[in-house]
């Protein structure tokens, strides 16, 4: 994220130079796939184009499982992440299509699922039922890479492609607690490590908008 943070600074400060800043705003939708875990995401962008070939934005996304539980009624597992990306755009405003490539760094924002009992495919569980489970905290970062064809239309550019994301996110271990045999709950198993890796393939759609100022 500091990374992110001193190239969006550097390029900021060259495109104040060249004084040929453009205002962007971008509507995506993607489909996630991980070993368990699908999801629909939904997201708008905020951002420059610093020129021809770069554009830097801020993204605020909401995510939403395709599946839950089928033994308790829960919800949906959700969450909201804010992240910075950076665009590369390998050919110029020229050519109707061209390659590009994005890298996106954040953290979440908000999730119905803190303070919940979660299993490791993120099914929220509304009881708990016994066994060693997880206590989601929070998602902690958020990355994801897109390779996708950027094809123009006037004054907006429609994106297509794949990608892949990774979601580290923060959970507790819990150990369950008996009087006898009888289960009377669960208590924070201090020994293990609170880390819950999520990752995996998607296909990325977005449409972006460029205001051109002086046309």
């Amino acid at each position: 994220m500091k990374l992110l943070v001193i190239i969006l600074i550097v390029f900021t400060q060259s495109v104040l130079a060249q004084n040929k800043i453009k205002p962007v705003v971008e509507v995506g939708y993607s489909e996630l796939f991980t070993d368990g875990y699908f999801a629909r995401n939904l997201s708008v962008g905020l951002g420059v184009k610093v020129n021809e070939h770069f554009y830097f934005q801020v993204n605020f996304s909401q995510e939403k499982s395709k599946s839950k539980s089928l033994y308790q009624k829960t919800d949906f597992y959700r969450n909201q992440t804010i992240y910075l990306s950076t665009l590369y755009k390998l050919l110029s405003d020229d050519y109707i299509v061209s390659p590009v490539l994005s890298l996106g760094f954040g953290t979440e924002v908000k999730s119905n699922a803190r303070g919940k009992i979660v299993e490791s495919n993120l099914f929220i569980q509304d009881t708990y039922l016994g066994q060693p489970q997880l206590l989601y905290n929070k998602g902690k970062i958020f990355g994801k890479i897109k390779l996708q064809a950027d094809i123009k239309l006037w004054d907006f550019n429609l994106l297509i492609g794949g990608g892949y994301s990774y979601f580290r996110i923060n959970v507790d271990y819990l150990k369950p607690e008996y009087i006898g045999n009888d289960l009377v709950g669960y208590s924070i198993n201090e020994n293990r490590i609170g880390i819950m890796n999520i990752s995996g393939w998607s296909l990325d759609a977005s449409l972006r908008y460029t205001l051109n100022f002086g046309k």
